[in-house]
């Protein structure tokens, strides 16, 4: 029996992030701080900073594994990127843009699995190499020319019909693009 509990021990430590990470609280955040057309209140965002620091901390104590489903991993960096995204933003508002921002995609304000990453090594390094296309709809740069922030986190369950949805509407949308006949 005894050796029984260790192994259980053992196989809830070594597989512990199978369990889905629980994106509800930035789920909860967007709700309440992004419009259903994409526009971030940043100013009512700057009252949450404390419950979004906290998710980011959350995910950068949850890093995903090597073996880690790329659904779950696709989820994980790209609600990372985009928490960032607003936490950078947050952090100097108020702020007309975020070019008015010192290298705001190079500065390493953030640790995740001891390692600090800016949001170029998470777009070019991690995301990009996980040959999914659609994350340029998905991840946000904080920008009107940029496809706009989802108002509920990703998740792997559901990233195919949100990635899907996220291209088709960033597609779809006149004032970021034009499709010549």
């Amino acid at each position: 029996m005894k050796h029984f509990i260790y192994i259980l021990c053992f196989c809830w430590t070594f597989f512990g992030f199978s369990q889905e990470l629980d994106h509800k609280s930035w789920s909860e955040l967007l709700a309440k701080h992004v419009s259903e057309s994409g526009k971030v209140n940043y100013k009512s965002f700057v009252k949450d900073s404390v419950k979004l620091k906290e998710y980011i901390s959350y995910l950068a104590k949850n890093t995903p594994l090597k073996n880690t489903a790329k659904n779950k991993k696709l989820a994980y960096w790209i609600n990372l990127y985009n928490a960032l995204t607003v936490d950078l933003i947050v952090r100097h508002y108020p702020i007309k843009s975020i070019k008015n921002i010192k290298n705001p995609w190079k500065q390493r304000l953030w640790k995740a699995a001891n390692l600090n990453y800016n949001l170029d090594e998470i777009e070019h390094d991690i995301l990009r190499k996980m040959n999914e296309p659609r994350i340029h709809f998905a991840i946000v740069c904080a920008s009107v020319s940029c496809p706009k922030l989802q108002n509920k986190a990703y998740t792997a369950d559901f990233l195919e019909t949100q990635l899907t949805k996220a291209t088709k509407e960033f597609l779809a949308d006149n004032t970021k693009n034009e499709i010549g006949k």
